[in-house]
């Protein structure tokens, strides 16, 4: 099983939506979010993305914002970064980070959070499908004896 870990700067917008339709979506996999500057930690997200996620069937109200600490990292097994690379500290310089591209909706309609809200399900939707194919090989592998 992967742990997934996807970091924004606030988590308060893009990581939040992540893990959130990637623990939706995801069969054998388990996702946590985090932020690389998050000011109040433990407070809840922006209502705009509790509004949009609600409209695709997912619940943010009571999810919490969470600074990320090189421990959150050291347990996760992949990283997926959406944010600038000179924002990430610097225990994460020699780890293997996934840079996705989405625009930061801070202070942004609800309908540009839409749009960041699909192309995020279009990229975690990818990521899914990636970590199946990658456990079906590894599964189908260890039946047929080979290692």
């Amino acid at each position: 099983m992967e742990k997934i870990l996807f970091i924004c700067n606030a988590n308060i917008g893009r990581s939040q939506m992540a893990e959130s339709i990637f623990n939706n979506v995801a069969k054998s996999h388990f996702s946590i979010s985090a932020g690389t500057d998050v000011n109040y930690e433990g407070a809840k997200i922006h209502s705009l993305n509790i509004d949009c996620m609600a409209e695709i069937g997912l619940d943010l109200s009571k999810n919490k914002r969470t600074q990320l600490t090189e421990e959150i990292s050291k347990q996760s097994s992949k990283i997926i970064a959406m944010c600038e690379k000179n924002s990430l500290p610097n225990y994460l310089i020699k780890k293997k980070i996934i840079f996705w591209k989405v625009s930061d909706p801070k202070n942004k309609s609800l309908m540009f959070r839409r749009n960041i809200r699909d192309q995020i399900k279009k990229l975690v939707n990818g990521l899914v499908k990636d970590l199946e194919n990658i456990k079906q090989v590894k599964g189908g592998n260890k039946s047929n004896g080979n290692k």
